[in-house]
């Protein structure tokens, strides 16, 4: 038998127990709404941390860029022959009137001349010369053409181009500086009569002619000359293989 007093107590109960549930619904209503909310903040926070590690990306590029600049490498191995800078010095663009290092590569020298108007037109890249050096006497080092400047230089009123020609496995005695003469080979021929250009001279009406010895008397024999280099010259009809031919002519 239930009295007065336990109803109420009911009662209490039950205005709890449907507080709770009140509590529970709007709890879980609550939930509902912060749940999207949640979610994009934390794709927010996701395309900020993207955007961070990018930055120091960028950063790290850029840093790591900036290292290799403040190296400075050689574009060859060589040796360093003069150094116009010293350690921990500062340099700005106003230092660079000057290289701050030369370098050279021994094992690859050019030499670097001046060939005038006349005989420019019979020089190209590729071709042969035969270098010799005031230094080093009797000796020959072959090279080639591997430049040829297209703007003129005037010298005392003479028109000049530079001139590379890279030597090839020059020996180690060759060094950077030295004054040298180069021949260039503008026409090559095989098995050809060559005279030494000192030994042609002129005849009566111009013509070349050689003195042939003969019968111990020199006899001015009219020749035809092909090519002519620095010191030789072909020889195309006038004198045979082993004509004898003075070097002077008779008094």
């Amino acid at each position: 038998k239930m009295e007065a007093g336990d109803i109420s107590t009911a009662n209490r109960f039950l205005d709890k127990a449907t507080e709770k549930i009140d509590e529970a619904a709007e709890s879980a209503q609550s939930r509902r709404w912060e749940l999207p909310a949640a979610v994009k903040i934390v794709e927010l926070q996701r395309e900020v941390a993207k955007t961070q590690v990018e930055s120091a990306r960028l950063y790290l590029d850029a840093a790591q860029s900036a290292l290799e600049d403040a190296v400075v490498t050689a574009p060859f191995a060589g040796v360093v022959t003069m150094v116009n800078v010293k350690e921990g010095e500062t340099l700005t663009t106003m230092d660079f009137s000057k290289p701050a290092f030369h370098i050279i590569d021994p094992s690859t020298l050019e030499m670097t001349g001046m060939i005038d108007e006349m005989d420019i037109a019979d020089v190209r890249t590729g071709q042969q010369a035969i270098v010799t050096l005031d230094a080093l006497p009797g000796l020959e080092v072959s090279g080639t053409v591997t430049y040829i400047s297209a703007a003129a230089a005037i010298e005392a009123g003479v028109v000049l181009y530079e001139t590379t020609i890279t030597l090839d496995n020059p020996p180690e005695t060759v060094k950077d500086g030295m004054s040298a003469t180069a021949d260039l080979v503008i026409e090559q021929k095989e098995d050809v009569l060559l005279v030494p250009l000192q030994a042609i001279m002129r005849g009566a009406n111009g013509q070349d002619i050689v003195y042939v010895v003969q019968g111990g008397e020199l006899v001015a024999t009219d020749i035809e000359v092909g090519v002519r280099s620095g010191r030789m010259a072909e020889i195309l009809s006038g004198v045979s293989e082993g004509d004898t031919i003075a070097l002077e002519p008779p008094r």
